[in-house]
């Protein structure tokens, strides 16, 4: 799954945010095809690496996160990495921002400082708005996701409304199938 080594950590933080991630894809395909969805069922946990899981029940929504998701987080890898990395450096220039208030602060205030506190602000600004852009795209390619499931899945005749209920509730699972550390793999675990 992307993981070498199993802890209560990574699979509190990971490994669970995925697999409810995983179930909740497959409750909407299965609505979406009409059908029950089957209970899904953890029926083997693997610690060699890459830690390996094998779960009954969620085979639609794994076929999808293999055939569209995976292919999709290659093609957009950069752009998640430079999201991430902006708002990385974002948070720095902030806490460099707080850093300068607080020295102006203590000093004697001159304009200089003032005009140095105003050009930190709009490069903040800047990297704010730079990395709103990269949410958007990044947005985008997911809804393009979510027209890829409705094809494959859905009814062709989708009343809007539903089709919107059923955006906002795959939000939240395709970004943490999108963006998770784990990875996809084909076979049982060993």
């Amino acid at each position: 799954m992307g993981i070498d080594t199993l802890t209560p950590t990574t699979l509190v933080s990971h490994v669970a945010p995925y697999l409810q991630a995983l179930i909740d894809l497959q409750q909407v395909i299965a609505q979406l095809q009409g059908i029950e969805s089957p209970q899904a069922k953890i029926r083997l946990i693997s610690q060699n690496s890459p830690v390996g899981i094998d779960v009954e029940g969620i085979e639609s929504a794994y076929k999808f996160a293999e055939e569209r998701i995976v292919p999709w987080r290659r093609k957009h890898a950069e752009k998640l990495a430079g999201l991430e990395i902006s708002a990385l450096e974002l948070d720095i220039e902030q806490k460099r921002a707080v850093v300068a208030d607080t020295r102006v602060k203590t000093q004697d205030a001159h304009i200089e400082a003032k005009s140095s506190e105003a050009q930190r602000n709009l490069d903040l600004e800047k990297s704010r708005l730079e990395i709103v852009k990269l949410n958007l795209e990044i947005d985008k390619a997911r809804v393009e996701l979510i027209t890829d499931l409705f094809d494959k899945y859905g009814p062709k005749d989708l009343p809007e409304q539903d089709r919107l209920a059923y955006v906002i509730r795959l939000i939240g699972p395709l970004k943490i199938l999108a963006e998770s550390p784990l990875e996809l793999q084909s076979g049982k675990p060993n």
